[in-house]
């Protein structure tokens, strides 16, 4: 109900899934015959050199684990995340590495043959090497 707002908008007002039952109710913005919540396509992307890429659908706030596993006779050159402090730790809790993801790219060295715990930002993953 809009409280004798006449719908003349016939274009969609697409607004913050928050803000929808605000902007119908509002008596310009709910002149909009259709007000629809935005929705945003997010992607982990893991990028595997030249072999292509890993596209995964995310929610936001939500938590994942990833388990990056190599081939026999491969190694994982480096783990990449954009825009956050990134640590490194053994399965034991002991901090091995630690930096800011302030670039596209960002390399943290680490003996092979181990496992070990990455925390990017709130999300943490555990890596086997």
């Amino acid at each position: 109900m809009h409280h004798g707002i006449g719908h003349y908008f016939a274009a969609t007002l697409y607004v913050p899934a928050s803000s929808v039952a605000s902007y119908k109710k509002h008596e310009v913005w709910g002149k909009f015959n259709d007000i629809q919540p935005i929705v945003e396509d997010v992607y982990l992307v893991i990028s595997q050199s030249e072999a292509g890429r890993v596209r995964i659908p995310v929610t936001k706030g939500a938590s994942y684990a990833l388990v990056i596993e190599t081939e026999n006779g491969w190694k994982i050159n480096s783990v990449t995340y954009d825009g956050t402090i990134i640590n490194v730790y053994t399965t034991n809790g002991v901090l091995v590495n630690s930096t800011v993801a302030n670039s596209d790219r960002v390399c943290i060295g680490v003996t092979g043959n181990a496992t070990y715990i990455v925390k990017v930002g709130n999300k943490t993953l555990k890596i086997a090497l």
